[in-house]
């Protein structure tokens, strides 16, 4: 059963002490820290997992649920919102970021257009809307543009457009001006386009940017005309209708400032009737969109004028009808910035003495620069800030230097011409050292295991010579006269005569090409006298 069935219970049968309910809020505390924290990290691998007693090298690790690090940065209004940072531009300005690299999320809103004149003015488009959930940055300054709003259009004018918001190569763009009851005369488009105010040909509302806004809404024409909508960024805008004008376009709601907030609202429509007061407006898109004019004859008993779209919004303006011959002016843009607010790095330690420039790239990798440690296998612990950490159990060798134990190459000597294979043991053998004899280089070298290597000896001139193990770390071991390379044993290719008297004193001829015995060294090719030859 869990905590709060437990404590449900409990209290249906009027058991609810007061300890127990203690315990039960208590308990519900715990429960919620426990859920709200980070998952604990954990470690896959090193690369590289060795290296010198001396440390001074760079490794990589790998794993899962890295804390720490991040992006700090200036401009704009900056507040913070629980895990978050957050940069709000409210006009133009320069986003730079001082240190650190990752991703951020970027809103950015243009200005909304502005509303039709008089007559039958329609809204204007919301400004465009275009959020990136994740825009790489790093260190560096990124230009800030924020659009202002479009102005209203005046007697027998149309709206103009927004002003485009730029974050770095982000562009978002103004939303269209309203129309103003002509033929031939059609809403602008734009980020979202501007509605309709007329009916005959060649009249009709502005189109939308596909991912940015919707079009304006259409005109309706008659005693009692209503102007199209215009459009927002997430839905067209309005039809206008008898009594009624368009409605704007609702624009797209964000939490990224810490609030929902919806942004890129079309303005309403204008409205025409004697009397005005039997009209209704249309009404500003959610999104700050401003609402539409009405009025008759006159501006007469219940006219209204139109209103403009908000600031920093991206919201249309509203339409003009005879109570104000000019349309509501667009609600200026705004740019939104905000990224996870930096943390302690975490620490990272080999066999419990701590790395240095420890750097978080990411939640599943970490460079850190490897501390001196004593030679031998040691645990990797990687601990976040929020105090949960991981280990990698002997993940990381320290290198001991090699050693070549006293005659302990077998065997201790071989043909001066080389090619014969010996073995040499020792300790703190591994990956692919070099050995050489007498300065001269082995090949075929293996490590059999730490303890024992096996090479082949190469050419080199008679005598005792040093034997050297440098293992790929460059740590070497030398062992002083450990090999002897020798002459080449002699070789007999003839004897003359090939036979003689069993009492000996026959006259013996010895062919070789060399001879190594104190016997025959001095003279090859020199017929000797025999002894009891046989």
């Amino acid at each position: 059963m869990s905590i709060v069935a437990l404590h449900k219970n409990i209290k249906s049968k009027n058991l609810g002490l007061k300890i127990i309910s203690a315990f039960f809020v208590v308990a519900l505390l715990f429960t919620n820290t426990a859920l709200a924290t980070d998952p604990a990290p954990t470690i896959s691998g090193v690369s590289p997992n060795n290296g010198l007693p001396t440390g001074g090298n760079s490794v990589t690790i790998t794993g899962t649920g890295f804390l720490g690090g991040g992006i700090n940065a200036t401009g704009g209004t900056v507040t913070t919102d629980g895990a978050y940072t957050v940069h709000k531009f409210t006009s133009s300005g320069t986003f730079t970021v001082t240190s650190g690299s990752g991703n951020v999320e970027a809103l950015v809103v243009a200005g909304g257009g502005g509303g039709g004149g008089n007559y039958s003015g329609s809204g204007g488009g919301g400004g465009g809307v275009v959020y990136n959930s994740s825009f790489s940055v790093s260190a560096g300054s990124k230009t800030v543009t924020v659009g202002g709003g479009g102005s209203g259009g005046a007697n027998g004018a149309k709206g103009s457009n927004g002003g485009n918001s730029v974050f770095d190569s982000i562009v978002a763009t103004g939303g269209g001006g309203g129309a103003y009851n002509a033929c031939a005369v059609s809403g602008n488009s734009g980020g979202s386009g501007g509605g309709a105010a007329g009916s005959c040909s060649g009249a009709t509302y502005g189109n939308g940017i596909a991912g940015q806004g919707n079009r304006g809404g259409s005109f309706f024409g008659g005693s009692s005309n209503g102007s199209g909508g215009g459009g927002g960024a997430g839905a067209i805008g309005g039809n206008g209708a008898a009594l009624l004008g368009g409605s704007g376009g609702v624009g797209l709601a964000f939490s990224i400032s810490g609030s929902n907030m919806y942004y890129g609202g079309g303005g309403g429509g204008s409205t025409y009737s004697n009397p005005p007061s039997a009209a209704t407006v249309g009404a500003g898109g959610l999104g700050g969109g401003g609402n539409g004019s009405k009025g008759g004859d006159s501006c007469g008993s219940g006219g209204t004028a139109p209103t403009a779209g908000s600031a920093n919004t991206g919201g249309g303006g509203g339409g003009g009808e005879r109570c104000s011959t000019t349309g509501g002016a667009g609600g200026s843009g705004i740019v939104i910035v905000r990224y996870l607010t930096p943390v302690a790095n975490p620490t990272v330690t080999f066999g419990g003495t701590s790395a240095t420039d420890v750097t978080v790239v990411n939640s599943t990798t970490i460079t850190a620069t490897v501390p001196a440690h004593v030679a031998g296998t040691a645990d990797v612990v990687v601990t976040n800030y929020d105090g949960q950490s991981a280990t990698l159990t002997n993940g990381y060798t320290f290198n001991p230097a090699p050693t070549i134990s006293a005659g302990a190459v077998t065997p201790a000597s071989a043909k001066l011409t080389g090619g014969d294979t010996i073995t040499i043991t020792g300790s703190g053998f591994y990956g692919t050292p070099t050995i050489t004899l007498g300065g001269t280089t082995a090949t075929a070298v293996t490590v059999v295991n730490p303890t024992t290597i096996t090479a082949t000896t190469p050419a080199h001139a008679v005598g005792a010579v040093d034997v050297v193990v440098t293992n790929e770390d460059s740590q070497s071991a030398t062992l002083t006269g450990g090999f002897t390379f020798t002459e080449l044993p002699p070789t007999l290719s003839s004897i003359s005569p090939t036979a003689g008297s069993t009492t000996g004193g026959t006259n013996e001829c010895k062919q070789s090409d060399r001879f190594s015995s104190l016997l025959y060294n001095k003279h090859p090719n020199t017929c000797f006298r025999g002894k009891n030859a046989s």
